[in-house]
């Protein structure tokens, strides 16, 4: 049960994280029921409740029934390969753009640096003079 508690604390802070927010900022409904589902889980532990892992099955089918969610009927035809390609491929893009922000946010810093000192150099040229 602490396994799973660990596991159900990570995804949660990833999920509830600023980083997570900006990646999975489109996605506010999927985000909602998988924290209404972390809610009832970190429930079922608290209470020190023994659940197997097909009764989780059961009770994550039931719990999307009740949220009006489809429920898939199998494990679906992607394998775990090809997700796996495909969440690197879509966090590449996010942290290429969050690089494209940072990069931008340091230039434009750098850029009024710059300025600062140039002005600050001006002035003591026209002190001199």
């Amino acid at each position: 049960m602490r396994l799973f508690e660990s596991h159900l604390a990570q995804l949660d802070s990833r999920l509830r994280g600023n980083d997570g927010r900006r990646f999975c900022g489109k996605l506010k409904s999927p985000v909602g029921i998988m924290t209404m589902w972390l809610d009832f889980a970190e429930d079922q532990a608290r209470r020190r409740k023994q659940i197997f892992m097909q009764d989780w099955e059961r009770k994550l089918d039931e719990f999307l029934a009740f949220n009006e969610r489809k429920v898939l009927p199998n494990a679906g035809t992607v394998s775990k390969k090809a997700a796996n390609e495909h969440a690197r491929q879509e966090y590449e893009r996010f942290a290429e753009r969050r690089r494209g922000r940072k990069e931008a946010l340091g230039e434009a810093e750098s850029i009024k640096a710059l300025e600062n000192t140039v002005k600050q150099l001006e002035g003591r040229r026209g002190n001199k003079e």
